[in-house]
């Protein structure tokens, strides 16, 4: 028996992409070394490499999820986040709604859903909640920057009314806009990772 130091699975599942598995196992206590590998899903070697160290050993096995991962995913494995820090996450929701959320972050998975390859599964604590969240990524845009950051409400939001008693505000913003995201790339401070997925609708104008 050999202990796995890192491990993640690309592709597969319901989707057109071939399954990729990336294990380091750690071949020391049997007299070995560490040895990080990719094979698919029927057994067969794409990439393999011997290190001696557990650091050499990460370093070889992002190296091969930068190789074989799709681009959400290699964005998010190259953006170096740390465990227990404070981000602030820009997105759209699945119905395309403009979202910051800010976040302490415990870690993320690359997975898949349905017949989405391109799957990143963050694992955080919203700010001020106590429970634990998952959310998943799929292939669309992400912004990541470092600490907890709030955009003015005069950038996103026009004002109707306002007086004494009410004020009334609506979203500058229609669903996925890739305004949204262009904007709180050129306001935000500190940007970790910035992933943009953009198409073109029928009528000429980006999406995110």
């Amino acid at each position: 028996m050999f202990n796995s130091l890192y491990h993640a699975e690309i592709g597969g599942g319901y989707t057109l992409r071939r399954k990729v598995i990336i294990n380091a196992a750690d071949l020391r206590p049997l007299g070995g070394q560490i040895m990080v590998a990719a094979i698919i899903e029927n057994g067969d070697e794409l990439n393999s490499t011997t290190v001696t160290t557990e650091a050499d050993a990460l370093a070889a096995f992002h190296s091969m999820i930068q190789q074989y991962a799709e681009p959400l995913q290699k964005a998010v494995d190259a953006a170096g986040l740390v465990p227990g820090r404070k981000y602030t996450l820009v997105y759209l929701s699945e119905f395309g709604f403009p979202i910051a959320e800010k976040i302490t972050f415990h870690g993320y998975t690359l997975t898949t859903y349905a017949q989405h390859a391109d799957v990143v599964r963050l694992t955080y604590t919203p700010y001020r909640k106590r429970s634990t969240r998952s959310r998943l990524f799929c292939g669309a845009s992400l912004l990541i920057f470092n600490g907890w950051q709030d955009l003015p409400e005069s950038a996103t939001h026009e004002t109707l009314k306002e007086d004494a008693k009410i004020k009334i505000t609506r979203s500058k913003y229609g669903c996925f806009s890739a305004s949204y995201i262009e904007d709180a790339a050129a306001l935000l401070k500190d940007p970790v990772m910035i992933f943009k997925s953009y198409q073109t609708g029928a009528n000429g104008q980006r999406y995110a």
